[in-house]
């Protein structure tokens, strides 16, 4: 049942569930594992929407991420990860079109909380109800710390096609230390095919340097933090812009990244702050699936040197 999620078995010591993602051998396709397969813990009980795990107001280490229904496998993948490699951490999920039941099911799993990204209620236009867009990504982030984060705490943004592949204490070191973490999406910027000159404008970036291009899938952040809350507050500035930055008119998905677009053009420009900007290149960081300098262990509970893996549209096998 290929994407699909399945109850496998229970815990009793723990009183909770397991759930599967079933697993396809793929042979020797690059960069994909073979068997992977990371289990989701259940709380046990029925699990309210919206409802943190018993005995938890705010959180020194949050995970956000976004899903809707085309991306529950891929979901569950990156949450079983985070379970498998990261159990303490609390997972926010905001809805952006999860079906009633996925929505109960993934509200029951352990150490989750979903959260419905309301438009209307928050005074937010249109396109933020539009998940191709992503233009919510900014403000969920800054909404996730408003009520979930404690100062100095650790966030952590990750697209719900990422999987955690070891444990992330080197990265939230970097997040303390730094006060933020950004990683590669591995190419230039800018170029035709990742910005519109009315983002760059937008910020007054010059279009007559490159850099390297940063990725918005996964992006750490100190709760408090003096890039984090100015690179946030712009990209929201940005998003709610839907023509004059976020995606002009005349943009489509192969010459406008969106959020990530108006991302590298912030990061860019930012200046007259005291934290450095602070960008980590090295692969392990933004290894992915269609590349194969860097592959997976075939075994999903072993690990080598890759923190980060991302699917980029592929989904779990």
């Amino acid at each position: 049942i290929g994407g699909a999620v399945m109850l496998v078995g229970e815990i009793r010591s723990e009183g909770t569930k397991e759930y599967c993602l079933s697993v396809k051998k793929v042979g020797d396709v690059e960069g994909i594992s073979s068997t992977l397969c990371y289990f989701v813990k259940d709380r046990g009980a029925d699990g309210e929407v919206a409802r943190l795990p018993e005995g938890i107001q705010r959180h020194s280490k949050i995970v956000v991420t976004a899903a809707n229904e085309i991306y529950l496998d891929r979901l569950a993948n990156l949450i079983g990860s985070l379970h498998f490699w990261e159990p303490p951490y609390l997972i926010v999920v905001y809805d952006i079109g999860l079906s009633p039941a996925s929505k109960k099911l993934v509200a029951s799993w352990h150490n989750v909380v979903v959260k419905k990204m309301e438009v209307a209620g928050n005074g937010l236009p249109d396109h933020f109800a539009l998940p191709p867009l992503v233009a919510y990504k900014s403000w969920v982030i800054e909404d996730a710390m408003r009520n979930f984060g404690v100062e100095g705490g650790v966030i952590m943004w990750l697209d719900a096609n990422t999987e955690v592949r070891r444990s992330l204490g080197k990265v939230e070191e970097l997040v303390r230390k730094d006060g933020h973490f950004f990683t590669l999406a591995g190419h230039d910027f800018p170029t035709h095919r990742n910005v519109r000159v009315e983002t760059m404008k937008f910020f007054n970036d010059d279009e007559s340097f490159t850099t390297q291009e940063v990725t918005s899938a996964i992006m750490g952040f100190k709760v408090g933090g003096e890039v984090g809350i100015e690179v946030l507050r712009r990209m929201t500035k940005c998003a709610l812009d839907l023509r004059g930055c976020h995606y002009p008119t005349g943009s489509t998905f192969r010459n406008q990244k969106r959020d990530q677009s108006g991302l590298n053009s912030i990061l860019r420009t930012l200046g007259g702050l005291g934290e450095k900007i602070v960008v980590h290149t090295d692969e392990i960081y933004w290894a992915y699936a269609s590349q194969d300098r860097l592959k997976v262990t075939d075994d999903e509970t072993d690990f080598n040197d890759i923190i980060f893996f991302s699917r980029r549209g592929e989904p779990p096998m």
